[in-house]
Protein backbone atom coordinates (compact mmCIF):
# COMPACT_ATOMS: atom_id res chain seq x y z
CA UNK A 1 0.00 0.00 0.00
CA UNK A 2 1.36 3.41 -0.88
CA UNK A 3 2.25 5.62 2.02
CA UNK A 4 1.70 9.35 2.18
CA UNK A 5 3.53 11.19 -0.56
CA UNK A 6 4.32 8.00 -2.51
CA UNK A 7 3.16 7.73 -6.09
CA UNK A 8 1.52 4.60 -7.55
CA UNK A 9 3.31 5.18 -10.88
CA UNK A 10 6.71 6.47 -11.93
CA UNK A 11 7.10 10.05 -13.16
CA UNK A 12 7.56 8.87 -16.77
CA UNK A 13 4.41 6.75 -16.54
CA UNK A 14 2.58 9.76 -15.14
CA UNK A 15 3.67 11.89 -18.09
CA UNK A 16 2.41 9.22 -20.51
CA UNK A 17 -0.93 9.13 -18.70
CA UNK A 18 -1.18 12.93 -18.97
CA UNK A 19 -0.38 12.61 -22.69
CA UNK A 20 -3.18 10.08 -23.12
CA UNK A 21 -5.55 12.39 -21.22
CA UNK A 22 -4.65 15.34 -23.47
CA UNK A 23 -5.30 13.24 -26.56
CA UNK A 24 -8.70 12.24 -25.16
CA UNK A 25 -9.51 15.92 -24.67
CA UNK A 26 -8.36 16.66 -28.21
CA UNK A 27 -10.96 14.24 -29.59
CA UNK A 28 -13.81 16.33 -28.17
CA UNK A 29 -14.05 18.68 -31.15
CA UNK A 30 -14.04 16.00 -33.87
CA UNK A 31 -16.58 13.88 -31.98
CA UNK A 32 -18.85 16.91 -31.51
CA UNK A 33 -18.65 17.78 -35.22
CA UNK A 34 -19.76 14.24 -36.06
CA UNK A 35 -22.68 14.51 -33.60
CA UNK A 36 -23.78 17.88 -35.00
CA UNK A 37 -23.59 16.44 -38.52
CA UNK A 38 -26.32 14.01 -37.47
CA UNK A 39 -28.63 16.95 -36.72
CA UNK A 40 -28.31 17.02 -32.93
CA UNK A 41 -28.71 20.36 -31.15
CA UNK A 42 -26.19 21.74 -28.66
CA UNK A 43 -28.60 21.08 -25.79
CA UNK A 44 -29.02 17.46 -26.88
CA UNK A 45 -25.30 16.83 -27.31
CA UNK A 46 -24.24 18.43 -24.02
CA UNK A 47 -27.23 17.16 -22.05
CA UNK A 48 -26.61 13.55 -23.07
CA UNK A 49 -22.84 13.86 -22.78
CA UNK A 50 -22.79 15.21 -19.25
CA UNK A 51 -25.72 13.05 -18.18
CA UNK A 52 -23.84 9.87 -19.11
CA UNK A 53 -20.56 11.21 -17.72
CA UNK A 54 -22.27 12.10 -14.43
CA UNK A 55 -23.73 8.60 -14.15
CA UNK A 56 -20.28 7.04 -14.66
CA UNK A 57 -18.61 9.41 -12.18
CA UNK A 58 -21.30 8.89 -9.53
CA UNK A 59 -20.77 5.14 -9.89
CA UNK A 60 -17.05 5.62 -9.19
CA UNK A 61 -17.87 7.92 -6.25
CA UNK A 62 -20.17 5.30 -4.74
CA UNK A 63 -17.84 2.35 -5.33
CA UNK A 64 -14.84 4.21 -3.92
CA UNK A 65 -16.96 5.55 -1.04
CA UNK A 66 -16.00 9.15 -1.67
CA UNK A 67 -17.40 11.92 0.52
CA UNK A 68 -19.83 14.12 -1.39
CA UNK A 69 -19.70 16.89 1.17
CA UNK A 70 -22.26 19.28 2.58
CA UNK A 71 -23.09 22.94 2.39
CA UNK A 72 -20.98 24.94 -0.04
CA UNK A 73 -18.96 21.84 -1.00
CA UNK A 74 -22.25 20.43 -2.31
CA UNK A 75 -24.19 23.34 -3.83
CA UNK A 76 -21.31 25.37 -5.25
CA UNK A 77 -20.02 22.71 -7.70
CA UNK A 78 -23.61 21.91 -8.70
CA UNK A 79 -24.39 25.59 -9.32
CA UNK A 80 -21.11 26.17 -11.15
CA UNK A 81 -21.90 23.25 -13.45
CA UNK A 82 -25.42 24.52 -14.11
CA UNK A 83 -24.39 28.13 -14.79
CA UNK A 84 -20.70 28.61 -15.61
CA UNK A 85 -19.79 25.28 -17.16
CA UNK A 86 -23.09 24.95 -18.99
CA UNK A 87 -22.54 28.44 -20.38
CA UNK A 88 -18.93 27.77 -21.32
CA UNK A 89 -19.76 24.59 -23.21
CA UNK A 90 -22.60 26.35 -25.03
CA UNK A 91 -20.20 29.06 -26.24
CA UNK A 92 -17.52 26.51 -27.17
CA UNK A 93 -19.84 24.33 -29.23
CA UNK A 94 -21.44 27.39 -30.81
CA UNK A 95 -17.94 28.38 -31.96
CA UNK A 96 -17.29 24.83 -33.14
CA UNK A 97 -20.34 25.03 -35.42
CA UNK A 98 -18.86 28.11 -37.12
CA UNK A 99 -15.08 27.58 -37.04
CA UNK A 100 -12.56 24.82 -37.81
CA UNK A 101 -11.90 22.36 -34.97
CA UNK A 102 -8.28 23.46 -34.48
CA UNK A 103 -9.03 27.19 -34.40
CA UNK A 104 -11.82 26.66 -31.87
CA UNK A 105 -9.40 24.75 -29.63
CA UNK A 106 -6.78 27.51 -29.93
CA UNK A 107 -9.31 30.18 -28.94
CA UNK A 108 -10.26 28.21 -25.83
CA UNK A 109 -6.61 27.64 -25.07
CA UNK A 110 -6.10 31.35 -24.42
CA UNK A 111 -7.72 30.61 -21.06
CA UNK A 112 -4.47 29.78 -19.16
CA UNK A 113 -3.09 33.20 -20.05
CA UNK A 114 -6.37 34.87 -19.03
CA UNK A 115 -6.18 33.13 -15.66
CA UNK A 116 -2.68 34.46 -15.00
CA UNK A 117 -3.61 37.99 -16.13
CA UNK A 118 -6.64 38.04 -13.82
CA UNK A 119 -4.45 36.67 -11.02
CA UNK A 120 -2.05 39.59 -11.54
CA UNK A 121 -4.83 42.17 -11.65
CA UNK A 122 -6.31 40.82 -8.41
CA UNK A 123 -2.97 40.64 -6.61
CA UNK A 124 -2.71 36.84 -6.58
CA UNK A 125 0.32 36.98 -8.89
CA UNK A 126 3.20 39.41 -9.24
CA UNK A 127 3.81 40.82 -12.75
CA UNK A 128 6.63 38.99 -14.51
CA UNK A 129 8.32 39.43 -17.86
CA UNK A 130 7.60 35.80 -18.79
CA UNK A 131 3.91 36.36 -18.14
CA UNK A 132 3.76 39.27 -20.58
CA UNK A 133 5.74 37.22 -23.10
CA UNK A 134 3.21 34.38 -22.77
CA UNK A 135 0.35 36.87 -23.19
CA UNK A 136 1.90 38.26 -26.39
CA UNK A 137 2.50 34.78 -27.80
CA UNK A 138 -1.05 33.66 -27.02
CA UNK A 139 -2.78 36.68 -28.52
CA UNK A 140 -0.40 36.82 -31.48
CA UNK A 141 -0.70 33.11 -32.10
CA UNK A 142 -4.49 33.25 -32.33
CA UNK A 143 -4.27 36.28 -34.63
CA UNK A 144 -1.84 34.52 -36.95
CA UNK A 145 -3.92 31.32 -36.94
CA UNK A 146 -6.86 33.34 -38.27
CA UNK A 147 -4.91 34.01 -41.46
CA UNK A 148 -5.53 31.77 -44.42
CA UNK A 149 -8.62 29.62 -43.72
CA UNK A 150 -10.65 29.14 -46.87
CA UNK A 151 -13.58 31.54 -46.90
CA UNK A 152 -14.16 34.37 -44.46
CA UNK A 153 -13.61 33.57 -40.80
CA UNK A 154 -16.84 33.88 -38.83
CA UNK A 155 -16.50 36.85 -36.50
CA UNK A 156 -19.40 35.46 -34.48
CA UNK A 157 -17.57 32.16 -34.15
CA UNK A 158 -14.40 33.88 -32.97
CA UNK A 159 -16.38 35.87 -30.38
CA UNK A 160 -18.05 32.66 -29.18
CA UNK A 161 -14.64 30.96 -28.90
CA UNK A 162 -13.07 33.82 -26.94
CA UNK A 163 -16.23 34.07 -24.85
CA UNK A 164 -15.88 30.41 -23.90
CA UNK A 165 -12.33 31.12 -22.70
CA UNK A 166 -13.53 34.11 -20.63
CA UNK A 167 -16.32 32.10 -18.96
CA UNK A 168 -13.87 29.23 -18.42
CA UNK A 169 -11.58 31.69 -16.63
CA UNK A 170 -14.43 32.74 -14.32
CA UNK A 171 -15.21 29.06 -13.76
CA UNK A 172 -11.59 28.40 -12.88
CA UNK A 173 -11.53 31.03 -10.16
CA UNK A 174 -14.81 29.63 -8.89
CA UNK A 175 -13.10 26.26 -8.53
CA UNK A 176 -10.30 27.96 -6.64
CA UNK A 177 -12.82 29.23 -4.07
CA UNK A 178 -14.21 25.80 -3.17
CA UNK A 179 -13.77 24.67 0.45
CA UNK A 180 -10.50 22.86 1.21
CA UNK A 181 -12.26 19.63 2.15
CA UNK A 182 -14.06 19.31 -1.21
CA UNK A 183 -13.51 15.90 -2.80
CA UNK A 184 -12.26 16.39 -6.35
CA UNK A 185 -14.02 13.46 -7.98
CA UNK A 186 -17.31 14.15 -6.18
CA UNK A 187 -17.08 17.80 -7.28
CA UNK A 188 -16.58 16.68 -10.89
CA UNK A 189 -19.66 14.47 -10.63
CA UNK A 190 -21.68 17.40 -9.23
CA UNK A 191 -20.46 19.70 -12.00
CA UNK A 192 -21.41 17.17 -14.69
CA UNK A 193 -24.82 16.77 -13.05
CA UNK A 194 -25.39 20.53 -12.95
CA UNK A 195 -24.37 20.99 -16.58
CA UNK A 196 -26.57 18.08 -17.70
CA UNK A 197 -29.62 19.34 -15.79
CA UNK A 198 -29.17 22.86 -17.19
CA UNK A 199 -28.93 21.75 -20.81
CA UNK A 200 -31.72 19.20 -20.59
CA UNK A 201 -33.97 21.72 -18.83
CA UNK A 202 -33.28 24.55 -21.27
CA UNK A 203 -33.50 22.16 -24.22
CA UNK A 204 -36.90 20.84 -23.11
CA UNK A 205 -38.26 24.37 -22.58
CA UNK A 206 -37.02 25.47 -26.01
CA UNK A 207 -38.03 22.25 -27.72
CA UNK A 208 -34.37 21.63 -28.58
CA UNK A 209 -33.65 18.46 -26.57
CA UNK A 210 -34.01 15.11 -28.30
CA UNK A 211 -34.70 12.35 -25.74
CA UNK A 212 -34.18 9.60 -28.32
CA UNK A 213 -31.44 10.49 -30.85
CA UNK A 214 -30.60 7.93 -33.52
CA UNK A 215 -28.00 5.27 -32.74
CA UNK A 216 -25.17 6.71 -34.86
CA UNK A 217 -25.56 10.18 -33.36
CA UNK A 218 -25.74 8.74 -29.86
CA UNK A 219 -22.56 6.75 -30.52
CA UNK A 220 -20.57 9.96 -30.96
CA UNK A 221 -22.07 11.45 -27.80
CA UNK A 222 -21.26 8.29 -25.84
CA UNK A 223 -17.67 8.59 -27.07
CA UNK A 224 -17.60 12.22 -25.87
CA UNK A 225 -18.88 11.16 -22.45
CA UNK A 226 -16.67 8.12 -21.89
CA UNK A 227 -13.47 9.08 -23.75
CA UNK A 228 -13.37 12.89 -23.60
CA UNK A 229 -14.79 13.17 -20.08
CA UNK A 230 -14.60 10.08 -17.86
CA UNK A 231 -11.41 8.53 -19.31
CA UNK A 232 -9.76 11.94 -19.62
CA UNK A 233 -10.52 12.78 -15.98
CA UNK A 234 -9.30 9.40 -14.71
CA UNK A 235 -6.06 9.46 -16.71
CA UNK A 236 -5.31 13.03 -15.69
CA UNK A 237 -6.00 12.40 -12.01
CA UNK A 238 -3.51 9.55 -11.85
CA UNK A 239 -1.06 11.28 -14.20
CA UNK A 240 -0.91 14.44 -12.08
CA UNK A 241 -0.39 12.42 -8.93
CA UNK A 242 2.59 10.66 -10.50
CA UNK A 243 4.19 13.42 -12.58
CA UNK A 244 3.34 16.62 -10.73
CA UNK A 245 1.28 19.66 -11.70
CA UNK A 246 3.99 21.49 -13.62
CA UNK A 247 4.76 18.53 -15.88
CA UNK A 248 1.05 17.98 -16.42
CA UNK A 249 0.50 21.62 -17.40
CA UNK A 250 3.22 21.43 -20.06
CA UNK A 251 2.04 18.05 -21.38
CA UNK A 252 -1.47 19.51 -21.71
CA UNK A 253 -0.17 21.40 -24.75
CA UNK A 254 -0.80 18.19 -26.69
CA UNK A 255 -4.53 18.97 -26.46
CA UNK A 256 -4.70 21.90 -28.91
CA UNK A 257 -2.03 20.29 -31.11
CA UNK A 258 -4.06 17.08 -31.38
CA UNK A 259 -7.24 19.09 -32.07
CA UNK A 260 -5.53 21.04 -34.88
CA UNK A 261 -4.03 17.89 -36.43
CA UNK A 262 -7.25 15.89 -36.16
CA UNK A 263 -9.20 18.75 -37.71
CA UNK A 264 -6.76 18.90 -40.63
CA UNK A 265 -6.77 15.13 -41.16
CA UNK A 266 -10.46 14.33 -40.80
CA UNK A 267 -12.19 17.58 -41.74
CA UNK A 268 -9.69 19.16 -44.15
CA UNK A 269 -9.33 22.15 -41.82
CA UNK A 270 -6.70 24.65 -43.00
CA UNK A 271 -3.26 23.78 -41.63
CA UNK A 272 -0.87 25.94 -43.59
CA UNK A 273 2.08 27.94 -42.31
CA UNK A 274 -0.10 30.52 -40.47
CA UNK A 275 -1.91 27.78 -38.54
CA UNK A 276 1.37 26.04 -37.73
CA UNK A 277 2.92 29.28 -36.44
CA UNK A 278 -0.21 30.18 -34.49
CA UNK A 279 -0.45 26.75 -32.87
CA UNK A 280 3.25 26.83 -31.93
CA UNK A 281 2.87 30.32 -30.40
CA UNK A 282 -0.15 29.39 -28.25
CA UNK A 283 1.53 26.17 -27.11
CA UNK A 284 4.75 28.08 -26.32
CA UNK A 285 2.71 30.49 -24.17
CA UNK A 286 1.40 27.63 -22.03
CA UNK A 287 4.87 26.03 -21.80
CA UNK A 288 6.24 29.36 -20.53
CA UNK A 289 3.48 29.54 -17.92
CA UNK A 290 4.31 25.99 -16.86
CA UNK A 291 8.03 26.80 -16.68
CA UNK A 292 7.40 29.67 -14.29
CA UNK A 293 5.48 27.41 -11.90
CA UNK A 294 6.79 26.10 -8.63
CA UNK A 295 9.06 23.02 -8.84
CA UNK A 296 7.28 19.74 -9.35
CA UNK A 297 8.36 18.41 -5.99
CA UNK A 298 6.16 21.04 -4.35
CA UNK A 299 3.18 20.29 -6.56
CA UNK A 300 2.03 16.74 -5.98
CA UNK A 301 -1.65 17.01 -5.10
CA UNK A 302 -3.57 14.00 -3.95
CA UNK A 303 -5.67 12.19 -6.51
CA UNK A 304 -7.75 14.87 -8.17
CA UNK A 305 -6.78 18.50 -8.59
CA UNK A 306 -7.68 21.68 -10.40
CA UNK A 307 -5.79 20.43 -13.40
CA UNK A 308 -8.73 18.09 -14.00
CA UNK A 309 -9.91 20.09 -16.92
CA UNK A 310 -11.44 17.23 -18.66
CA UNK A 311 -12.30 19.21 -21.65
CA UNK A 312 -10.20 22.18 -21.21
CA UNK A 313 -6.65 23.41 -20.56
CA UNK A 314 -4.93 22.31 -17.40
CA UNK A 315 -3.93 24.75 -14.73
CA UNK A 316 -1.22 27.09 -16.01
CA UNK A 317 0.57 27.88 -12.80
CA UNK A 318 1.16 26.54 -9.35
CA UNK A 319 0.61 29.48 -7.04
CA UNK A 320 -3.12 29.09 -6.56
CA UNK A 321 -4.57 26.56 -4.18
CA UNK A 322 -5.16 23.01 -5.34
CA UNK A 323 -8.77 22.63 -6.48
CA UNK A 324 -10.81 20.16 -8.46
CA UNK A 325 -11.07 20.94 -12.12
CA UNK A 326 -13.84 20.94 -14.64
CA UNK A 327 -15.26 17.71 -15.95
CA UNK A 328 -14.77 18.64 -19.55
Amino acid sequence: MNGPGRRPYSRSAGVLLCCASALCFGLLGPFAVKAFARGLSINTVIGWRFGMAAAALWLVVLVSRRTVGRGRALWQPLLMGAVLYAGQTTLYFSALQRLPVGLTALLLYTMPVMVVVVAMLTGRESPRLLTFLALGLSVGGVAVALIGPSGAVSVTGVLFGLGSAVVYTLYYFGMDSLPDHTDRLAASALICSGAALAHVGVGVLRGRFDPSPDLEALTWVVAMALICTVAAISLLMVGIQASGATSASVVSCLEPISAVVLGAVFFADPFGLPQQIGTAAVVAAVVILGARSLPDRNLHPEVGSPELDAGGPVRPHGSMRERPGPPG
